[in-house]
């Protein structure tokens, strides 16, 4: 999603005038004014003539502005200026609109098959960066890359050339966070600067899968939308598997514990030291409904931790 846009704006020509632009970062297809101006000579008795990628658009005495549509390329705008005493002088500006995408993710667990964007909960650690349009990586590293935190707090370490993203953990006060980037080539022009705000909300929740007879997990069905049926004296493996929270490794979550418990009595995981996240289910007979509760916690991390509950269906024997 384009969260940020700029233009990359170059001048030429004569230094006797100026010209403007409204708005300085222009998006490609916008309408922009231009306006030029000069304290060396009285441009309002100068005929000026203007021109959009060479094209006339404009001309008269004291023309002083016009209105052009930004192409998605490069725009050319020309100001032909014939000033009182005769002489002629072009003032130029080529401007070449650039999206400049801001992508977020948090670095935290998913599992296995997850299709989505890894989101954050409270305390989670998060990457964030940019994509300029139309530059490929190198053109990139040339590139000024200054962040700003919560408006005024220059993020000094993270910024530079290059550094067009970087790591953070949720500051656990904060509710909303706010960042700013402002992008500049190596000759001082800007080419865009735009503010990301959000909350974080929390996003962790639980997930369950089954273990069928071949030690295969069926991701592809979650147990709160596909509920497992057990005949007679079935038995089961069920998985439970954390969504964003953040562990210390993001494949992996030996440092978030799970609990799990039915009708308040605490169930022992398969292998509490290698598999806590993993329990069995043997159907008695008698049929019913068994509801499972399950707690995860983050071992590393204050205040990260989530719950759910799941239903088992167990079917009489015939």
């Amino acid at each position: 999603m384009p969260l940020l846009v700029g233009a990359d704006i170059r001048f030429s020509g004569s230094s006797e005038i100026n010209i403007e632009l409204s708005p300085e970062t222009p998006e490609p297809g916008q309408e922009i004014s231009l306006s030029a101006n000069t304290h060396k000579f009285d441009i309002d008795r100068s005929m000026i003539v203007w021109k959009h990628d060479d094209v006339e658009i404009a001309r008269g005495y004291g023309k002083k502005s016009v209105q052009v549509r930004v192409e998605h390329d490069l725009t050319n705008v020309s100001a032909i200026v014939t000033k009182p005493d005769g002489t002629e002088i072009t003032r130029s500006v080529n401007i070449l609109p650039r999206y400049v995408a801001m992508i977020w993710e948090a670095d935290t667990y998913t599992p296995p098959f997850y299709r989505g964007k890894a989101l954050p909960s409270t305390g989670a650690d998060m990457q964030i960066g940019t994509i300029v349009s139309g530059a490929k990586n190198d053109k990139q590293n040339n590139f000024l890359f200054y962040w700003y935190e919560n408006i005024t707090n220059q993020l000094v370490s993270e910024s530079g050339y290059g550094k067009s993203a970087f790591s953070y953990s949720h500051n656990l006060l904060n509710e909303r966070e706010t960042f700013d980037v402002n992008i500049v080539t190596s000759s001082g022009i800007t080419i865009g600067k735009k503010r990301l705000r959000f909350g974080i909300s929390d996003f962790a929740q639980l997930l369950f899968f089954e273990e069928n007879k071949n030690g295969r997990t069926l991701y592809q069905r979650e147990l709160g939308v596909f509920p497992k049926i057990l005949a007679g004296d079935e038995t089961v493996s069920i998985e439970g598997h954390p969504l964003a929270m953040t562990a210390s490794d993001k494949n992996n979550f030996d440092d978030i514990f799970l609990q799990w418990m039915t009708s308040g009595n605490e169930i022992f995981a398969v292998d509490p030291e290698t598999h806590y996240n993993k329990i069995f289910i043997v159907g008695d007979g008698s049929g019913g409904i068994a509801q499972l509760d399950v707690i995860a916690e983050g071992i590393n991390r204050t205040f990260q931790e989530t719950s759910a509950s799941f239903d088992v269906y167990l079917r009489t024997e015939n």
